[in-house]
This record gives C-alpha cells, sequence and structure tokens, in this order.
C-alpha cells in the first residue's frame, strides 16, 4: 500500500471507530472508494479491447467490486461454454466475465478492512441505511469518474454502460443505471435486464424513472461563503457564473433552478445537513 493510501485508510479507520459524525465516515468511505475505483478502471481501460459494460457492485454483504466486460471477452466466454450460453445469455452477467473483481486485491484490499470494521461496528437497526450509504456513494464515485472523462465523451460515452449495483439483483439498480447513463445505452440494458415478470411493480417503477417528480430549489437564507456557493451551484445545476450566483444568493428567497428532480433534491438535502437549513424544494 502506497504511504497516501496508507494515510487515508488509517485517518478513515480512526473516524469509523471514534464514531464521529455521519457526515465524516460518508466522506472518508466516499475518499476511500473512489481512490480504489479510479485506479483500477484506469487499469482495466489499458487492456486494448472495446468496453461495453463497467459497474461498482456490492455483493449481499461484500466489500464494492468492479465487474466489467468488453466484446472480446463476451466472445471468449461464450466460446469457453461450449455452445452452452450464447452471447445475449451472458452479455451483462458480471459474474461470468473475466474482469468480475478486477483489481480488488491491488486496489480494494485496504477498503475492504474499512468496510469489515464499518459494518461490524452497526446495529441490526442501523444496516439498511449504512447499506443505502455505501450505495448512494457508489454511484457518487461512479458519477464523479464519468465527469473526469474516464468513460468516454461525446458519441464514445454511449458505447459503455456503467452502473453502481447491488447482487442480488435489486430494482434500484434500475434507478441509478438512469441516473448515470445516456438514455440510449440505458434503454437497451434495461430491456435486455428486466422484464414485467421481474417484479410486479417494474413497469411502474420504470414509467416513474423517465416521468421523475420535479421541484423548485429555493435558497431560503443568504449565502456569503463561497465554498459552500460553489458546492450548491454544482449539486442543484445553477446555470450562473460563481460571482453572479453569490450576488443572487444575498437577496432571499430565490429561486435558483426552477425545474430539478425532486426525489434527487431531497437525497441531496439529506446527506448534506447544511442543506436543510438553507435550501428549500417544492414539489411541481
Amino acid at each position: 500500500m502506497e504511504w497516501y493510501e496508507k494515510t487515508l485508510f488509517q485517518a478513515a479507520m480512526k473516524i469509523i471507530r471514534e464514531k464521529t459524525m455521519i457526515s465524516d465516515v460518508s466522506d472518508a468511505i466516499y475518499d476511500s472508494l473512489l481512490k480504489a475505483t479510479r485506479e483500477a478502471v484506469k487499469k482495466l481501460f489499458q487492456v486494448n479491447e472495446h468496453f461495453y459494460y463497467c459497474s461498482l457492485m456490492m455483493l449481499e454483504d461484500a466489500t464494492p467490486c468492479i465487474s466489467a466486460c468488453s466484446e472480446e471477452a463476451l466472445a471468449e466466454t461464450v466460446k469457453n461454454s461450449n455452445g452452452r450460453y450464447t452471447a445475449d445469455d451472458l452479455r451483462w452477467s458480471y459474474a461470468d466475465s473475466p474482469y468480475f473483481g478486477y483489481g480488488f486485491q491491488e486496489y480494494f484490499k485496504s477498503l475492504d478492512a474499512f468496510y469489515c470494521e464499518h459494518m461490524n461496528r452497526i446495529s441490526d437497526d442501523e444496516y439498511d441505511a449504512a447499506i443505502e450509504m455505501w450505495l448512494s456513494l457508489m454511484e457518487r464515485v461512479m458519477k464523479t469518474l464519468d465527469e473526469e472523462g474516464m468513460f468516454g465523451t461525446s458519441d464514445n460515452r454511449k458505447k459503455i454502460f456503467i452502473n453502481a449495483e447491488y447482487m442480488p439483483p435489486d430494482v434500484s439498480n434500475v434507478e441509478r443505471g438512469r441516473r448515470l447513463n445516456p438514455l440510449d445505452i440505458f434503454e437497451r440494458w434495461y430491456k435486455e435486464n428486466w422484464d414485467e415478470s421481474d417484479s410486479e411493480d417494474i413497469g411502474e417503477y420504470y414509467y416513474a424513472l423517465n416521468h421523475p417528480k420535479m421541484c423548485k430549489v429555493i435558497v431560503t437564507q443568504s449565502i456569503t461563503d463561497k465554498k459552500i456557493a460553489m458546492k450548491i451551484r454544482k449539486d442543484f445545476n445553477v446555470p450562473m457564473g460563481i460571482g453572479e450566483f453569490l450576488m443572487f444568493c444575498k437577496h432571499t428567497p430565490c429561486t435558483i433552478n426552477d425545474n430539478f428532480s425532486y426525489n434527487y433534491g431531497k437525497e441531496l438535502i439529506s446527506r448534506e445537513p447544511m442543506y436543510s437549513e438553507i435550501i428549500s424544494i417544492i414539489e411541481k
């Protein structure tokens, strides 16, 4: 383990052991997870193949890891099945890919100890909330890497489906997949993975994804801190320069986005305690 990774890991473990604020634990997990995933995906894409799938996934009660697949790896896996499976059967099978768990020993080993320490210190009543936190941070990691251009840009980005998934397959994977991907590649993944028989609620769930509740985002208190203003501007997709935004937020209440996802707005406010004091969302 490199010295900076060791330092980050030790700091994260200290935070968990001392049971400091949830936001501190969340930030520590995010930093460790982002570092591990970025390095693993970077090395993965040095393989000279055409990748169409890359997911950060959590198997039930296990540390997150990467699974990915390329057209070349898929063809080889089908060939090795000796006629038992077709490409359609295995295209989205994370466990059958030779890249399942890629880079785990090299990049995720310290995170594994981190995950076990965290999960061993929570009560049964806290378990579901902890899993939800990890999944939310996994999605955030994939979104960050996507914004960095890790999965390609423009038309090339439309060739690879990315996600943050929970296994065994959970319907919430659909929601994260929709948020993280261009519509065309999401539609293909969705149609080849889900049908009405998978869940009696999947039709309504899918409809909700494509017809999301929208809201107005309102700043209720004057903002003078530049760092906070920059974070709000980024999180709520405010189309203003930072100087203009600071001036605008001196006169509150003021609407900073009048067509924002209601559910995502609620998630942001629950994730960042300070938002509950200065941000209000009104469903349209």
